[in-house]
């Protein structure tokens, strides 16, 4: 098991969600503009790129140093896709708090140096990486506590 990777229940990520919208001063803010708190907030640049998702099978990934996010650019640019848009920044949003020190070990910033980097992760612990990506992304944009 990858030592930057803990396995977290849904109980602990929901309450984690809930401090962490606490932290972040979002809480009782709906929706939360996940986009606001990625490039304000946190200071992440937004770099849409196009046929990410086509090309890639990737929506949208952290850079390493978690200063810029990749996405697919008709997620980011096209109406129709707006929620898909905001669940792929809360779930990077997860991964920035879950996972830093695994991105701040990496070493990378174009998308095949992160397919790289996401092979060098067991079958195994990239399945929790990603549950915990999506289940935390889900959680920060509609707390378990608020509903």
């Amino acid at each position: 098991m990858n030592p930057h990777l803990k396995r977290l229940s849904y109980d602990v990520l929901a309450r984690m969600a809930d401090n962490i919208l606490e932290g972040a001063g979002y809480l009782d803010q709906y929706p939360v503009d996940v986009i606001k708190w990625l490039e304000v907030d946190l200071g992440i640049e937004v770099h849409p790129y196009p046929g990410l998702k086509r090309q890639h099978q990737v929506e949208g990934f952290l850079g390493a140093g978690l200063k810029t996010l990749t996405i697919d650019h008709d997620l980011y640019f096209e109406d129709h896709f707006l929620n898909r848009c905001r669940f792929t920044f809360a779930h990077e949003l997860a991964h920035f708090y879950l996972h830093r020190s695994l991105y701040e070990s990496a070493d990378f910033g174009d998308i095949g140096q992160y397919l790289t980097f996401r092979e060098t992760i067991s079958d195994e612990d990239l399945k929790w990486f990603e549950w915990q990506g999506y289940s935390l992304g889900g959680l920060l944009l509609v707390p378990r506590s608020r509903l």
